[in-house]
């Protein structure tokens, strides 16, 4: 069976401003990955600041964190967590400073690698790719993969407040969540280093992209 995935839940948090937002209520499954893509926007221009998790009985592990390039108020955070036993419950999403946006994505992915500590082995690398300009495409560049049988995921936060957001050739749309700012998940069951997304309206953009590792004995096609 190959790596799948599923949406378990996305929201936004707008002004007021606030140092801690909560997710509506999630049941994750036993021994699948979950990933939590949080989007951060400081209004007044300044550094927003990395967020931590807590909730659902589940310790939360930050997997990479990327500040926006030419629109340096914004940033991204992919978490991870994995637990035999999950808990379930709402998400809180904690900052040191105030932020004025937050906008988040779950997802549960199935036929991953349930190695490690939170989940540290289905997830072979990590990167991250950032606008230096307004434009109406975007893309991660990841490197050779460690096995064809791996799956591919990438995630995207557009500065647009009306449009769609396109995933690119070959992947499947998880979710998208359109509120001051636009959102996207997107996957693949196989390879592949370009993970790449149009849209509509010209804007800054600031994505991630993962390679997942899929389970052992879970190869599918004959390829492992």
């Amino acid at each position: 069976m190959p790596v799948t995935a599923t949406h378990l839940t996305s929201g936004g948090g707008q002004n007021p401003a606030a140092t801690s937002f909560a997710t509506a209520s999630i049941s994750p499954s036993a021994n699948k990955l979950v990933v939590v893509c949080v989007h951060s926007h400081d209004n007044a221009g300044g550094d927003p600041s990395t967020p931590t998790i807590s909730g659902a009985s589940m310790t939360w592990t930050q997997i990479v964190t990327k500040r926006g390039t030419s629109d340096n108020a914004h940033r991204i955070t992919l978490f991870r967590a994995l637990s035999a036993s999950p808990g379930s419950g709402a998400l809180t999403i904690n900052f040191s400073t105030t932020q004025n946006e937050v906008l988040w994505s779950i997802l549960e992915f199935s036929t991953i690698n349930p190695g490690g500590t939170n989940g540290a082995n289905a997830i072979v690398q990590s990167a991250t790719n950032a606008s230096s300009s307004t434009g109406t495409s975007g893309s991660v560049t990841l490197s050779a993969f460690s096995n064809s049988a791996n799956a591919t995921f990438g995630f995207i936060i557009v500065q647009q407040t009306s449009g769609q957001i396109i995933e690119g050739s070959g992947f499947t749309e998880i979710n998208e969540y359109l509120s001051f700012d636009n959102i996207h998940t997107e996957y693949k069951q196989t390879n592949d280093t370009g993970v790449d997304w149009t849209w509509t309206n010209s804007s800054h953009w600031l994505a991630a992209a993962l390679e997942l590792k899929i389970k052992s004995g879970g190869n599918f096609l004959g390829l492992l």
